[in-house]
């Protein structure tokens, strides 16, 4: 990247988080810390097991690939980072409560199960388009 740019990617595979005969909220124990009330209220009110996961997924994709454009990683403790609109594709994120409007986070659902967002600082000139290969 140029100098002053920052761009991070994450990948999420929901079955490699999940243990077989492990229901979501076993997933998520241990994890409370990384989340806020409202955002365990968020992945929680979905319809279904396989919403939750999902929208787990999608909020933690959000936090790490910030994390990872910042250059701090796991350092950055993932309860600072606050996830909103998550399920819109463009999510929002706040920085120990200040909004992070200079960033722009762009969520994909590759496949059944696995979610990938890119954050990108603004002065980075990022156009993404999804493409459908033949296997």
């Amino acid at each position: 990247t140029e100098p002053g740019v920052s761009i991070g990617v994450d990948v999420f595979d929901v079955r490699e988080f999940v243990r077989p005969g492990q229901n979501a909220k076993e997933a998520f124990s241990g994890l409370y810390h990384v989340f806020s009330n409202t955002e365990w209220l968020f992945i929680n009110g979905s319809a279904s097991e396989d919403s939750a996961l999902d929208r787990f997924a999608q909020m933690w994709t959000a936090k790490e690939s910030y994390a990872k454009a910042i250059g701090l990683g796991l350092a950055l403790e993932p309860h600072r980072l606050a996830v909103s609109a998550a399920c819109t594709m463009r999510a929002r994120v706040a920085l120990d409560g200040a909004p992070l409007n200079d960033w722009s986070f762009s969520l994909f659902g590759l496949l059944p199960g696995y979610w990938l967002c890119v954050a990108a600082s603004a002065d980075a000139q990022v156009d993404m388009e999804w493409v459908d290969l033949p296997v």
